[in-house]
């Protein structure tokens, strides 16, 4: 009985396969987890924002975007009301489960 070179090295490169696999599975668990409060805020959004056609974005940067049948609309001409409620709702999901909400002040 030998030793099988070529066969040690297929296991050891699929073990590092596995490990590789498995890294890369955990990573994107992690990042999941930590993406879940934004995705839950811009579903909380989408569902305001539903009733005037407009849908709202955030890219991978963080970078929130509201458009309107493909549209973007630039939020610096948004409507007071909207943006006041946009920053309501974004305290509310990312400050105030950490401090004491704003409407109790």
């Amino acid at each position: 009985m030998g030793i099988n070179v070529p066969r040690i090295y297929a296991k050891s490169r699929a073990a590092s396969a596995n490990q590789i696999l498995a890294e890369m599975d955990r990573q994107k668990k992690t990042a999941e987890r930590q993406y879940a409060p934004i995705s839950e805020f811009v579903l909380t959004l989408n569902q305001f924002l539903r009733e005037s056609r407009k849908v709202a974005t955030v890219d991978s940067l963080g970078r929130l975007t509201i458009s309107s049948m493909d549209d973007q609309i630039n939020l610096r001409c948004y409507h007071l009301v909207e943006k006041q409620l946009i920053i309501l709702l974004a305290h509310a999901k990312f400050i105030a489960p950490h401090e004491a909400s704003l409407l109790a002040r």
